[in-house]
This record gives structure tokens, C-alpha cells and sequence, in this order.
């Protein structure tokens, strides 16, 4: 048992990741497969049209555009063989597809956002998260201040917290994160973010020299941390 030990962390994290993967798994596959719905529409457009523009082609293209023979074509198109998630909620839909199909296709002609957001509640606009899809924080430059992600954008998971890019923190990400510092702008705009070569206390060492003294104190410093580790 004790030899199981120092693999524990390892074991905690790949079970978060499978949980991570099966929470993200229904929105990502219903936009996938709308998607490729969608794919499906354009390439079936102009089947069965001889190009004549004859008035007889022109109906029959107008009867198969409305057609269940067009709308089993492009659900067996829809997902592939080895795709287990996308084929299970093609199952699990069908109703919904063909009610879009016959019914609602005209008044709602974006599929992804009748079916997956609206019809099956799997996801959210863009800039809105969670299970009622509440807005993401903004600010300057956009969701999380241009410089990060809203958690759960688009899906009806997360908790719209920040994820902010490398170098950035705070609610909107528009602070310096630990050991980074803003650069100066030749504009009125805020500048960049930038990493310093050190942090923390060896920053503010850095920082304070001033003399060839100052410089071997800090040489000296650094050989008494580092030699204990050869």
C-alpha cells in the first residue's frame, strides 16, 4: 500500500482530468455535431439539380430541399463510425432534429443555438457561462479585460472566474501577476505586462545594486544557494 503512495497525486489528477473531460464532453459534441449537420446542409444543397434551370428540376430540387430523404442523408453523414459520444447524442436527439427539420428550420436557422443552447441546455452564448448562463465578467478590452478566459464560457459549467493569461491577475486581469511588471507605453494606453528575470527577494536585490561591490555580494549570494544543490 505504501509503495502506491508517491503516485497518488498522479492518480488525483488524471481522475480530475476524466472528470473535466465527461463535464466539457455534451456541449463540445452538440456543437461538433451541428457543425457537421451544417457541412452536411451545403454539400447536399444542389443535389439532384441537373442545372438545366428547367421548371421541373427547380421543383424537384424544391421538394428534395425539404425532404426526409435530404435529412437521412446528412444524419448518416453526421458523425463518424468510431466517434461513441457524438453517434449516442445523434440517438438521444433525433425528435429534436426532426422537429428542426420539418418545423422549425425557417424561424430558427441557427441550429446550434436552438438545439444546444436553447432545446437541450448544454450550452451558452459566447461571453456567458454557467447552468443559466450569466455573463462573464468585462471590462476594458472585453471579456476578462481582453487579457484571459472566462471559466465555463460558452457551456453551462463553470464559475466565470478570470483565467488570466501568463503574467496577469486580478478579477478582470488587469493586474501584474507575481514577478512581472508593467512596461512602460510610448501612448496613452496601459502597457504590457512583462517578466523580470528574478522575483521576489532576489528581484529586490537585483534592483539595488549599484556598485562592483553591491554586484559581488550578490555573486557571493547566489554560489551559497546554489552549491549546496550540486
Amino acid at each position: 500500500m505504501w509503495g502506491v503512495w508517491p503516485l497518488l497525486p498522479a492518480l488525483v489528477l488524471l481522475s480530475e482530468l476524466s472528470v473535466v473531460k465527461v463535464q466539457t464532453a455534451p456541449c463540445q459534441t452538440c456543437r461538433k455535431l451541428t457543425e457537421s449537420f451544417i457541412k452536411g446542409l451545403e454539400r447536399t444543397a444542389n443535389k439532384n439539380f441537373g442545372g438545366g434551370n428547367t421548371a421541373w428540376e427547380e421543383e424537384k430540387l424544391a421538394k428534395y430541399a425539404r425532404s426526409e430523404t435530404r435529412l437521412l442523408e446528412i444524419v448518416e453523414a453526421a458523425c463518424e463510425k468510431t466517434d461513441f459520444e457524438c453517434n449516442r447524442l445523434l440517438e438521444q436527439i433525433e425528435d429534436q432534429v426532426e422537429t428542426w427539420w420539418f418545423h422549425r428550420q425557417q424561424e430558427a436557422p441557427d441550429l446550434f443555438e436552438w438545439l444546444c443552447i436553447e432545446q437541450l441546455r448544454l450550452c451558452c452564448p459566447p461571453e456567458h457561462f454557467g447552468p443559466d448562463c450569466k455573463v462573464c465578467p468585462s471590462g476594458p478590452g472585453g471579456v476578462c479585460g481582453g487579457l484571459g478566459r472566462c471559466e465555463g464560457e460558452g457551456t453551462r459549467l463553470g464559475d466565470g472566474e478570470c483565467v488570466c493569461d501568463p503574467g496577469y491577475s486580478g478579477h478582470l486581469c488587469q493586474s501584474c501577476a507575481d514577478g512581472y511588471y508593467r512596461e512602460k507605453s510610448s501612448n496613452d494606453s496601459v502597457g504590457t505586462c512583462a517578466g523580470a528575470p528574478f522575483s521576489g527577494g532576489w528581484l529586490h536585490i537585483f534592483k539595488s545594486i549599484s556598485t562592483g561591490t553591491d554586484l559581488l555580494v550578490l555573486t557571493s549570494l547566489v554560489l551559497f544557494s546554489v552549491l549546496p544543490l550540486l
